[in-house]
């Protein structure tokens, strides 16, 4: 009975004071709505594991020096760090650079993802074209391989199928097309 005192009585006050009930109600609208935007930003970026086999068990690994935000590793300090660590599954390199790529429909500076040859394998990605790398491509002598993002692929090369095995150029020096990767967003950073 009281609480249906009240609710006469909050409808009295605002049939008499309609600007202050407007501005009650969209101010409750703009808090709901602003609230709404960072939940949905948080569950995305925080709360949400990413989509690869495991994603909630993948760890970010960086070295730092006062002076340098990321100085990276060696391929020698990744090779200790993975031989005396036990509590690792895969110990997998990640770096980005820029190049020039020529043989796509024009030549581009693109943003890559210089990764070690299992990469791919510890995210869980199996290729939507073609292969990922192997071991054997990880060595000086073999041909310099290159697998595409599906958005790049997308837009430089027309979506078309018969990119596997194309060579392109990227800083003076050929490259080898052998796959493409399924539309998974890129680990750590896009490219």
């Amino acid at each position: 009975e009281t609480f249906a005192q009240d609710v006469r009585y909050g409808l009295r006050g605002l049939r008499t004071q309609p600007g202050y009930a407007l501005a009650v109600a969209v101010t409750m609208a703009l808090g709901i709505g602003a609230n709404t935007a960072i939940f949905s930003v948080v569950n995305a970026v925080v709360l949400e594991p990413l989509p690869y086999a495991r994603g909630e068990d993948l760890l970010l690994v960086r070295q730092t020096r006062t002076d340098v935000d990321n100085t990276g590793f060696s391929i020698l300090d990744l090779g200790d760090i993975s031989r005396r660590t036990a509590s690792l599954d895969a110990l997998v390199e990640y770096h980005n650079m820029y190049f020039i790529l020529l043989g796509g429909l024009e030549p581009e500076r693109v943003a890559t993802g210089v990764v070690s040859w299992d990469y791919f394998q510890a995210l869980g990605v199996t290729p939507f074209l073609g292969r990922t790398f192997r071991a054997e491509d990880d060595s000086h002598e073999a041909e310099a391989t290159l697998v595409l993002s599906h958005e790049y692929w997308q837009r430089a090369f027309g979506g078309s199928r018969d990119v596997i095995g194309r060579i392109v150029e990227m800083n003076d020096r050929p490259h080898r097309i052998v796959g493409v990767l399924p539309d998974v967003p890129m680990y750590p950073q896009p490219n």
